[in-house]
């Protein structure tokens, strides 16, 4: 009963805090309220319980508070949309350029870094992002004879993003993404400017994409039902494989005495597209 008796003080409590002294007296007689209602001298705990739900000020306090604040949270979470990018940038590769030496022609020198350039395109639903990535990267070997090699790269991705911070005028989240990345190496000779002996190498392995990414609006174009707008992004992020030595030739015959090598690195890339967006 003890508890029951400190709930009547505090409902008591908060109809004088919330309502106006005159307001109270007017519904004193009503309700049968007490004149004044200090903590040791309440009346019986019925009394400000049948209050706060008969109430008709009360209750339209309440339903205002509550239609304010879910309805902005409807508003706010009701957008949805499109967006396609290209985008370029540059890609980091651990160790590739080791195992890369490897198999091209006696003499070749190759980096991890390779110029990066390719496609993007998601929808947005709220804050849950769905995209898919396709990239390229292509870097050019330095031979010392007419024997060359050019190293290339391809990805492919699913992505499943959550936006952490959404603002009038961008939005940065996180993503997820499942695919296959491929590294190849095309190796022929270069005599007079005729090209020959054109050969192929590449592997493919499963690959994961953890990235971090960010859109900004250049300019939005508004209209009635939603608004289109010219988008400006970054994606930064490490890519990862499962280890691989599963190499083959321009045929696809798999080829025996090749290296092993796991996909791996960082990359950096600046987008620019645009997008077309509706508040529901």
């Amino acid at each position: 009963m003890l508890y029951l008796k400190r709930f009547h003080e505090l409902a008591t409590l908060l109809i004088v805090v919330i309502l106006q002294a005159d307001y109270y007296q007017k519904m004193q007689k009503r309700w049968s309220l007490p004149a004044k209602p200090p903590i040791n001298n309440l009346p019986a705990i019925c009394h400000p319980i049948i209050f706060l739900f008969k109430c008709l000020h009360m209750k339209t306090i309440i339903l205002s508070i509550l239609s304010i604040v879910f309805t902005h949270n409807l508003y706010a979470q009701q957008i949805a949309g499109i967006a396609i990018f290209s985008k370029t940038g540059y890609t980091s590769l651990c160790g590739s350029s080791s195992t890369l030496e490897k198999i091209a022609p006696p003499g070749s020198r190759f980096n991890n870094n390779s110029t990066a350039f390719g496609l993007e395109g998601y929808f947005r639903a709220n804050k849950v992002i769905l995209a898919l990535d396709g990239n390229m990267a292509i870097q050019n070997a330095k031979c010392a004879d007419a024997n060359k090699a050019q190293v290339f790269q391809c990805v492919a991705y699913t992505k499943f993003g959550r936006i952490i911070l959404d603002k009038t005028r961008y939005w940065i989240y996180p993503s997820l993404g499942l695919g296959v990345a491929s590294i190849g190496i095309n190796t022929y000779s270069n005599e007079n400017d005729e090209v020959t002996n054109l050969k192929n190498k590449i592997i493919s392995s499963p690959s994961f994409d953890f990235g971090l990414n960010a859109d900004f609006i250049a300019n939005k174009i508004l209209n009635p039902e939603g608004y289109g707008v010219l988008l400006l992004g970054l994606r930064t992020g490490y890519r990862v494989a499962i280890k691989n030595c599963g190499w083959r030739d321009n045929d696809g015959n798999k080829l025996s005495n090749m290296p092993s090598y796991t996909y791996k690195g960082f990359y950096v890339m600046v987008t620019i597209g645009g997008g077309v967006f509706v508040r529901k």
